[in-house]
């Protein structure tokens, strides 16, 4: 097996994608994570009709300095530390499509499970009922909000979007994705290593026979095997 082959498994995998375009769906759930891009383009599906409510989700995590970083290079934003991965969604939304007061904000969440838990708190205050959601993330995090939402919210139907493919080339290790903000090298793997490691449904994941965060993802075969090839070529980059 080769590394990209191997790699392009796993992102396929994980950038899991059930967007059904014929859908209007209740709303648009956001989720923070340093690629800046996806939050905008999220909210083009919004304005072109594809959901009755938008909401972007997260406080301050892991991710978030890597999105300021991110932003610096395009926006000068006062006060920038200061504010939570929702605001700098919505900052990025509203400098590049206009103000738009409808956006729910949820800006305490630091977590997956805090980003589903603190956003149905919302709809509770805004009195907005949902019975589908569809969710946007990181795509390397995509399949594990989906298990993380349907733990939290098994009343609900969840579709997830896809916001790109990550495309792993032959040759030097290169991704061939043209998106603002992408992973660096290092952090791609890492994030790649970490996310298949919680999803996998044993003692040291995140499922039912380990930690309990997230309902079961049945793994195939084929993705453990390229999941473990990964981990024995690129361990070191493991996330803790």
């Amino acid at each position: 097996m080769k590394d990209s082959q191997a790699f392009n498994l796993l992102n396929q995998f994980l950038a899991i994608n059930t967007y059904d375009e014929k859908k209007k769906y209740d709303l648009i759930l956001v989720l923070g994570n340093a690629i800046a891009e996806t939050g905008l383009i999220a909210y083009q599906l919004y304005k072109t009709g594809h959901a009755y409510h938008f909401m972007i989700a997260g406080g301050k995590g892991h991710t978030t300095d890597i999105l300021i970083n991110t932003i610096k290079e395009k926006y000068d934003i006062k006060d920038i530390t200061k504010r939570s991965e929702a605001e700098l969604f919505k900052y990025l939304i509203e400098e590049n499509y206009g103000v738009d007061n409808t956006i729910l904000l949820e800006k305490e969440s630091t977590n997956c499970g805090e980003n589903i838990q603190f956003a149905f708190k919302l709809l509770k205050k805004e009195d907005i009922i949902v019975k589908n959601i569809l969710l946007v993330h990181d795509p390397l995090m995509q399949r594990r909000i989906d298990a993380t939402a349907r733990h939290y919210a098994p009343h609900i139907n969840f579709d997830n979007y896809r916001c790109f493919l990550p495309v792993v080339e032959n040759i030097g290790f290169e991704l061939k994705n043209n998106i603002w903000g992408l992973w660096s090298k290092e952090r791609y793997i890492s994030l790649l290593l970490g996310e298949m490691k919680r999803v996998i449904d044993d003692k040291d994941g995140y499922g039912p026979n380990g930690k309990q965060y997230i309902e079961h993802v049945e793994v195939p075969q084929k993705i453990l095997a390229a999941y473990r090839y990964i981990f024995f070529r690129y361990g070191k980059y493991q996330r803790k």
